[in-house]
């Protein structure tokens, strides 16, 4: 598995380091203003606040989905340098909203010299779920399986811009399957930009080749949706909300994990495994790949190391089309799209056998 923090507390330590930079605000839309201020860089204005941030793409897309004006457009007029025509298409619909969803979070994150980046936009619902809370949630509880299942070991840790992510192995729960051992573990992720839900899912680590898949269908995940916060301006967490919140997600997690840790939950895993040899081998590699390329989207370099991933294994049942998308998350210069990567190896396993057919019948 592709590697990120060293331990624990580096992850916690770059967490906490964040904690305090982070700035929440309410506006109405038509209250901001988009200013193109050269380099392809776009700074967002609310006056009435007193507050101006840069943009950056992620909340940009977010601003482009909300207003309905394509993103590929709004890259055309970035290659073309046309920032201020951006600008003034933004603050066209910032003016003259198309909906009545005109009240929105603006999540943003302070910088040197009191400036600040806006990271993200979002609904006047959206519950904050930072990583700080799911810390505070998962950590009492990994503690815990450590007790129950005779240790703990932690495979991968990651904070990137968009994701959180904690992987952690109970070796004690090694078993056998299609002639591999494999051990469980949890794969547990948050964004708190909108980039996908709060999560906790199984994680299978295949010792003989290091390869770790997470399988997100037999996971949970929660929505960043809470009441709609009805007051403008910056939003000051107060001591008792933040223990609240804190309370609240770590009795979620508490429970998450002891589902997803089951045994009943593995025994489902291992039948999954084992019926993936046995699946219907594919007729075509080549054809086969590219068709799970296209049904993922993969990169043509994706596609590539998949291929060679695929033939040099010479498994071409589905458990080897899923060792062969997971062996190329290992050595992905990415951390957020090796994860994915790791996520789709589980969602090959899981797929019915009707989409499987048409991956392994491919021509």
């Amino acid at each position: 598995m592709k590697q990120g923090f060293t331990s624990i507390e580096g992850l916690v330590q770059d967490v906490d380091k964040y904690r305090d930079l982070k700035r929440d605000y309410i506006a109405d839309v038509r209250a901001t203003e988009m200013e193109y201020i050269g380099a392809d860089v776009f700074k967002l204005h609310i006056p009435d606040q007193d507050v101006s941030y840069t943009v950056n793409n992620n909340a940009l897309t977010q601003m482009a989905a909300w207003s309905k004006t394509p993103m590929s457009y709004v890259n055309h007029m970035r290659s073309n340098k046309k920032g201020n025509l951006i600008a003034d298409n933004f603050n066209e619909w910032f003016s003259k909203p198309i909906h009545d969803h005109t009240r929105r979070m603006y999540r943003g994150m302070k910088t040197v010299n009191d400036s600040g980046n806006w990271r993200s936009f979002h609904s006047n619902r959206f519950k904050r779920v930072d990583h700080e809370h799911v810390l505070d949630g998962v950590m009492p509880e990994l503690e815990s399986l450590a007790d129950e299942y005779g240790g703990i070991k932690v495979a991968s840790l990651g904070l990137t811009d968009d994701k959180m992510y904690i992987k952690v192995l109970f070796p004690e729960t090694e078993a056998k399957a299609i002639g591999d051992v494999v051990q469980f573990g949890l794969s547990i992720g948050n964004s708190e930009i909108g980039k996908g839900l709060a999560y906790i899912s199984p994680l299978v680590y295949v010792l003989r080749c290091l390869n770790g898949m997470v399988l997100p269908d037999l996971g949970v995940k929660t929505r960043h949706v809470g009441s709609a916060i009805l007051e403008d301006g910056h939003i000051s967490y107060g001591d008792d909300t933040v223990e609240s919140d804190q309370k609240t997600v770590m009795l979620k997690l508490r429970d998450t994990i002891k589902s997803v840790c089951s045994h009943e939950n593995r025994n489902k895993i291992l039948n999954k495994i084992n019926e993936s040899s046995d699946s219907g081998k594919v007729s075509n590699p080549m054809k086969a790949v590219e068709k799970t390329a296209k049904l993922f989207n993969f990169t043509e370099k994706e596609l590539q190391d998949t291929t060679l991933s695929f033939v040099k294994r010479g498994d071409y049942s589905k458990w080897g089309m899923v060792n062969a998308v997971t062996a190329i998350a290992n050595t992905h210069d990415n951390y957020d799209r090796a994860s994915n990567l790791e996520s789709l190896g589980g969602r090959i396993l899981t797929m019915g056998k009707s989409q499987w057919q048409e991956i392994a019948m491919a021509a």
